[in-house]
């Protein structure tokens, strides 16, 4: 289970959790449009009852 969050100013703007990589992925790239200023687009993975932190997208500066 994966979790894909876009984030502004640590608020969520969006939150999609996701069966699989694939469909993670997908989402990652579905947002990537909606990266500006400090947004980022940050991936979970479910350990257990945890959510940990895979990956993170963020324009450079």
């Amino acid at each position: 289970m994966y979790k894909v969050d876009l984030i502004e100013n640590e608020t969520i703007l969006k939150s999609k959790e996701l069966n699989d990589y694939e469909k993670a992925i997908e989402r990652v790239n579905e947002l990537m449009g909606d990266l500006v200023g400090d947004r980022k687009i940050i991936v979970y993975s479910k350990k257990g009852v945890k959510w940990i932190k895979f990956g993170e997208w963020k324009l450079q500066d």
